[in-house]
């Protein structure tokens, strides 16, 4: 039973087999992100079909926890086929400065990093990270070229996390964030557009990466 305004993590309802998992649409956070990120795929109508193994035949059940399906009679297991993913962060463009109520800039130019991170098991302390190198007083085009290699042991609901991170003494602040489910993905080089921490579109912001999906 979910009383406060946060969320519960739905990629473990959806590792579940779960119809429906039910969130708080005024929180935003990780699991608000997910769900955004698990409908985009399809226009936002609200509608996937489940993943193969969570259609059982003949006998058979996935176990969340070990990502495998097992038949029930025989024993017999089958793992799910991983992919390997890399990502090659090579720059940014008009990565924001903050702002007041007023809409005016405030604070220094921005010191940014890239943190990438792809979330495929239960629990979000399991996700894989990585992060670049700092970028000081750039946040017009910063260059990283820096690669991240990543396993994923679910791809039919892996998410990858794209974060832009303005790096301080005090405390870190978000410049901007994307999430794009792992089937949205495609080889070649890609475009990630920005978003606040609202999750609302930042004007003209963006990473610029080449992905490359193997089997």
């Amino acid at each position: 039973m979910q009383v406060l305004s946060g969320h519960f993590d739905p990629r473990d309802m959806w590792m579940c087999g779960v119809q429906y998992a039910c969130l708080n649409m005024q929180t935003t956070d990780y699991y608000f992100i997910f769900n955004q990120a698990m409908f985009a795929r399809n226009g936002g109508c609200g509608f996937l079909l489940k993943p193969y193994y969570l259609r059982p035949k003949n006998g058979t059940f996935f176990n969340p926890l070990t990502l495998e399906m097992r038949n029930k009679e025989t024993l017999e297991r089958e793992i799910l086929k991983k992919r390997y993913l890399k990502v090659h962060i090579l720059g940014g463009a008009h990565l924001p400065r903050k702002t007041k109520d007023n809409g005016k800039f405030c604070g220094d130019m921005v010191d940014v990093f890239v943190k990438v991170s792809l979330f495929d098991k239960i629990g979000k302390a399991k996700c894989q990270s990585f992060k670049t190198q700092i970028i000081k007083d750039n946040g017009f085009n910063p260059v990283w070229n820096e690669k991240a290699n990543f396993i994923v042991d679910c791809p039919e609901l892996a998410f990858v996390l794209f974060e832009v991170i303005d790096k301080d003494l005090d405390a870190d602040d978000l410049v901007g964030i994307n999430c794009i489910h792992f089937l949205a993905l495609q080889n070649g080089y890609v475009t990630v557009p920005l978003h606040d921490h609202n999750y609302s579109l930042l004007p003209y912001a963006s990473l610029f990466v080449r992905v490359s999906i193997s089997t």
